[in-house]
């Protein structure tokens, strides 16, 4: 058999290939799934800006990353760099990836600069991914952020959408705003704080942020993938045609910090200009202009038969899309055949996600005036779709029942409707209330007196004794080192005179050397000068620095000089005696080395200064405390005539000038026995904010409160103070001096009997001290929970509304504030003010509708 020899080689061969695929293919396989980018921010930049180069590495599997060799910035400049590698497990799977940052100073040179690509090695294998440019220009050729939001370096921008979209609205057609907040991978951790929101004044508003806020979604937008929040929502109506504007929303973000102040960021979308139009014209005879939307009419009898002299319902039903309140409808008027005793009309708005829906009941009741036959009239509802941009009509037919015979009512005599009025019929039903009276007598007392006080020396005496025993061991320590300091100065004062003396009897050099030694113990032990050898540059330096008079120190610098000048060169020494004037200088250095103490005529100065602001202060005070008498005999003879309302006004002005509980009392006092319950619960708030247990101001205020809750029932929970809140105030200052007394018993046994341990003492000190700290606040202002520095009282009835503008809706739950109700004050803007309910709801008021309890200190 002949064998090809050739042929046999080829099989050979491919089999080897065979087997070098199979034992290779496993790892090739393996780390195929690579994922590697590069990335630069901006693209586009002006020379010597910044710029971001990044390197993104990921890999399915336990395989080694590392840059090889770094990316050739060519004329950009490194100016940082940092890697974070990470390995993950997800679903059983390793994951590892690295990310690599290069910070880069962009070249001066304008043109587009290439920055070619690293080489990374993953694995055994060295991928090397695309270069990227970037162009470098002046900085007026710069892209500019897209018109219609305000970016913030790529991390944050605030788009609005508006419905309708690609036409224009029409009078009285609903109008929807959302507001959406767009944030960058760079923008986590931001938080939004509350909105300025534009003026809607133009417009009758709805607010649907309860709809929107919760919305949120992701969108990439040119490559960029943004997280959207939708922060604030708006249903408007437009009041009137041609082009109305809405301001820009500005809304503040934060990102907290924890090393000091955070950062902030303002994003603020684009102004809106809408052109309203006119409805066209054709309008049907009837037709009203504030009849927009999409409706449908039903009605509906509860009966298919009545009597003579009987009743009967007869609903009309409306329902559809836009202000149902706004609409006009027909109006079933009497006829031969029945009389129209009774309407009553129910509108219902209704929330469809952002449309604003509704329903409107108008109930009929007839009485039949005659039996047969009885038809009520069909009724036509025209109205305009914008939609469609056509009018149209909703229609009901005609209905009949069978009236059956029956007796009409006999016509009698109409009701007399009697009102009682104030100084009418003697009293009114407010000055029937049983308040406490008037305050003519004395004072209140000190602020936040609670029904039980105690004696004064019963907090005075623990408090100084544990100050006493608490400053007596610096105090100590301070004396010792006061007398130690006077022991080292006579020691000082003893060795320089000795050593004075040993000069006097000394020759040429042992003198000079003596002098020089007397100068250093001056000098280091009286000035603190550390000096090694003495030279005239040192003296110099170290007695200016010590503040000693110029005369002073040329001297010791003179001193010095010929002291080493006749130590080192006898020959070149001065004949003058030196002992004396050496003698002369070391005294004035010494002399000035004493501690300094405040001169006499200094502090006879400051008490003479005191002294004379406390007088000024006391005669600036006589013509106040003289108008202040007056003005209280004038109300109380106010008082005593029965014009409350006049008295109430008089205390509450001298109120105003000197703010005293007794004025805000009898000013709250005389208002709700006027009947005026928003003065009145603003006034005695004012009075218990220092003065909550007082009888009088306790027992009228819950009067006003107990008043106000009957027109309001929540307008009373804020101001009221709890139960636990009246017994802390009572019960806490007898706890907090027992547990001063105790820890004074405490510190006592331990200065003297060395018991109980020093820790013991000072944690019962502290918690006496902490405890009486407490009780303070509580009874300086912390006792009210309201939050008196924020408290506000509606004066007068008033609409709550959800935008700050007249033309705002109510608020769905708490259209109105009786007056007298309590609100949280939280922001101000353009005459309005945002208030917070006690349920927690907020909503707007006139800014003159409400007034603080807390009054700024005149």
């Amino acid at each position: 058999m002949r064998l090809n020899v050739t042929s046999s080689l080829h099989t050979a061969c491919a089999l080897l290939g065979c087997l070098a695929v199979l034992f290779t293919a496993g790892p090739v396989s393996a780390q195929q799934d690579v994922d590697i980018s590069v990335n630069v921010d901006p693209r586009v930049v002006a020379p010597g800006q910044l710029v971001e180069y990044t390197i993104d590495v990921r890999v399915a599997g336990n395989y080694d990353i590392r840059i090889e060799r770094d990316p050739r910035f060519g004329e950009f400049r490194v100016v940082g760099a940092g890697s974070a590698p990470s390995m993950v497990f997800r679903n059983g799977q390793t994951e590892r990836s690295l990310r690599q940052r290069y910070q880069l100073r962009a070249p001066e040179r304008h043109d587009i600069h290439t920055i070619e690509p690293p080489r990374v090695r993953v694995g055994s294998r060295s991928l090397t991914p695309n270069p990227v440019s970037v162009r470098v220009t002046a900085p007026d050729q710069l892209p500019q952020a897209p018109a219609g939001a305000s970016h913030h370096k790529g991390v944050a921008f605030l788009d609005v959408a508006i419905e309708p979209a690609g036409r224009d609205p029409y009078l009285g057609e609903q109008i929807t705003l959302i507001y959406k907040l767009h944030t960058s991978a760079r923008g986590q951790g931001l938080r939004a704080r509350p909105t300025t929101d534009p003026s809607l004044d133009d417009f009758w508003v709805e607010d649907l942020s309860n709809q929107v806020v919760k919305r949120r979604e992701t969108r990439t937008i040119q490559g960029q993938r943004w997280n959207v929040f939708q922060v604030r929502g708006y249903a408007l109506f437009p009041l009137k045609s041609g082009e109305l504007t809405i301001d820009a929303m500005n809304l503040p973000l934060v990102r907290a910090s924890l090393f000091g102040r955070g950062e902030q960021i303002d994003v603020s979308s684009e102004a809106l200009t809408l052109n309203v139009q006119e409805l066209p014209a054709g309008a049907p005879a009837g037709f009203a202009d504030e009849n927009v939307g999409q409706w449908s009419l039903t009605s509906n009898l509860d009966s298919t038969s009545a009597r003579v002299g009987g009743t009967l319902d007869y609903v009309l039903t409306l329902e559809g899309r836009g202000r149902v309140g706004r609409l006009k409808l027909p109006q079933l008027t009497d006829t031969e055949a029945f009389r129209v005793v009774a309407v009553n009309d129910e509108p219902e708005q209704l929330r469809q996600d952002t449309e604003i829906h509704g329903r409107r009941r108008v109930r009929y009741t007839l009485m039949p005036l005659k039996e047969g036959e009885l038809t009520i009239p069909g009724m036509e509802v025209h109205y305009f779709d914008p939609e469609d941009a056509t009018y149209k009509s909703a229609t009901v037919a005609a209905r009949t029942i069978h009236v059956e015979p029956g007796q009409l009512p006999d016509p009698g005599p109409e009701d007399e409707l009697v009102e009682v009025r104030r100084g009418e019929s003697g009293e009114s039903g407010f000055e029937l209330l049983d308040l406490e009276t008037i305050a003519t007598e004395g004072a209140f007392g000190p602020g936040r007196a609670p029904g039980n006080p105690l004696p004064f020396w019963f907090w005075l005496v623990p408090l100084l004794g544990l100050g006493a025993l608490g400053v007596e061991a610096p105090l100590r320590r301070r004396l010792r080192a006061r007398l130690g300091l006077g022991r080292a100065r006579r020691q000082l004062r003893a060795e320089l005179d000795a050593t004075l003396k040993l000069a006097e009897d000394a020759t040429d050099a042992e003198r000079d050397a003596a002098l020089l030694r007397a100068l250093g113990l001056v000098l280091e032990r009286g000035l603190q000068v550390q000096v090694g050898a003495l030279t005239p540059s040192d003296v110099r330096r170290a007695l200016q620095e010590r503040g000693l008079a110029p005369s002073l120190i040329d001297e010791s610098c003179d001193l010095v000089r010929e002291l080493t000048r006749g130590r080192y060169a006898p020959g070149a020494a001065s004949p003058e005696p030196r002992v004396p004037r050496a003698r002369q200088v070391l005294d004035q250095l010494f002399e000035a080395s004493a501690p300094q103490r405040p001169a006499p005529t200094s502090r006879a100065a400051l008490l003479l200064l005191a002294g004379l602001a406390s007088l000024g202060v006391w005669t600036s005070e006589l013509p106040c405390a003289q108008a202040q008498e007056a003005t209280d005999s004038q109300a109380q003879a106010l008082w005593e005539a029965g014009d409350y309302a006049e008295a109430s006004r008089a205390w509450a002005q001298a109120a105003e000038r000197t703010p005293t509980p007794e004025a805000w009392y009898n000013a709250g006092t005389a208002a709700l026995r006027a009947g005026d319950t928003g003065p009145a619960r603003l006034y005695l708030e004012r009075a218990a904010l220092t003065h909550a247990h007082h009888p009088g101001v306790s027992a009228n205020l819950q009067t006003t409160v107990n008043l106000v809750s009957l027109e309001d029932p929540n307008a009373a929970r804020f101001g009221a103070q709890s139960p636990v809140v009246v017994w802390t105030l009572r019960v806490g200052p007898w706890l907090a001096a027992l547990a001063l007394w105790l820890a004074l018993a405490l510190a006592l046994l331990r200065r003297f009997a060395r018991r109980p341990d020093a820790a013991v003492v000072r944690a019962a000190g502290r918690s006496a001290l902490a405890l009486a700290a407490l009780v303070g606040a509580l009874h300086l202002g912390l006792g009210q929970l309201s939050g008196p520095t924020r408290l506000a009282v509606a004066l007068e009835k008033t609409s709550l509304h959800v935008a700050p503008s007249p033309h705002a809706a109510r608020h769905p739950e708490h259209p109105e504030l009786g007056a007298g109700a309590v609100v949280d004050l939280a922001r101000q803007r353009e005459g309005w003010i945002e208030v917070t309910l006690p349920t927690g709801d907020t909503g707007w008021v006139k800014a003159g509708e409400v007034e603080a309890v807390q009054t700024e200190a005149p």
